[in-house]
């Protein structure tokens, strides 16, 4: 699983298992020898305490460790963790939307959707 955003001055690309890779323009220029992708070198996640390379193996493990040391300080602290379940609700209605709206020949759909089902799941079938 990957995931890019792009900004004005950059774009940042994340890939499995935990690599982070920074583009330093708002999109992909092939032929612009002057810029390349960097790689982000995060000591925490990259690199045990004694500085040697981290097994890609833990990655998931490390992941949970900092959702649930989110959790845990949100809960302590009385605020929404960043990895809240509303959050996970309004970008499940924002993909579910996306195929809603494909289905439905590209028309936007209202959020949230009307229809609660998973859009795929009448894909061939009857809803």
């Amino acid at each position: 699983m990957a995931w890019a955003r792009s900004c004005e001055r950059a774009t940042l690309h994340a890939r499995s298992p935990g690599d982070v890779f920074i583009y330093p323009a708002p999109v992909v220029v092939p032929d612009a020898p002057d810029v390349a992708w960097q790689k982000i070198w995060v000591e925490s996640w990259h690199f045990t305490p004694e500085h040697m390379p981290r097994s890609s193996k833990d990655w998931l493990h490390r992941g949970n460790q900092i959702l649930l040391g989110d959790q845990f300080a949100a809960i302590e602290g009385g605020c929404e963790p960043p990895a809240s379940i509303q959050s996970a609700h309004q970008v499940t209605e924002m993909i579910q939307g996306v195929y809603t709206s494909h289905f439905a020949d590209g028309r936007r759909m209202p959020i949230p959707l009307t229809d609660r089902r998973h859009p795929l799941d009448s894909v061939g079938g009857t809803p």
